[in-house]
């Protein structure tokens, strides 16, 4: 069984409570700079897995007092199971977090297979690849997950 099939199997298992997850992504390039390079942003932090959007503390609080606007899910997104859903846009099967703003986060930056420090990949970079803002509520792709503490890695 790979990682993904282990999650699919597993999530629900940690639903609500606190995990530690490290997630890589491939990080978007600018045009100049793309024909040789490679840039993976590994991420390791804590998270509570399988927490509904509607039900945290934040997000009930930001709609009473009118900084959040969204009431349900995206529509691009489609519930399976507690801790499963599916983006219907890209037709992937993602992971529903709710990372832990008090936990510590580590992230490394490889560039073309060795880890490297952010300065040196900060100019290759789109803008939105060198956000470390953490929302309320997100998802993960399930292929992108390392680690999850207790299921994977």
């Amino acid at each position: 069984m790979n990682n993904t099939e282990t999650l699919f199997a597993n999530a629900d298992k940690l639903a609500g409570q606190f995990a530690t997850v490290t997630y890589a992504k491939e990080q978007k390039i600018r045009p100049a700079f793309r024909e040789a390079n490679t840039i993976i942003k590994r991420s390791t932090f804590g998270v509570r897995v399988g927490v509904e959007y509607a039900n945290q503390a934040k997000v009930k609080e930001g709609h009473e007092n009118g900084s959040v606007e969204r009431i349900g899910l995206p529509a691009s997104l489609e519930k399976i199971t507690r801790s499963r859903y599916r983006n219907l846009k890209r037709n992937v099967d993602v992971l529903a977090i709710a990372p832990n703003s008090n936990s510590p986060r580590t992230t490394e930056w490889v560039l073309n297979g060795s880890v490297v420090p952010f300065e040196e990949v900060e100019t290759l970079l789109y803008a939105q690849s060198k956000s470390s803002h953490s929302p309320a509520w997100m998802t993960l792709d399930f292929d992108n997950i390392e680690k999850l503490s207790g299921i994977i890695g």
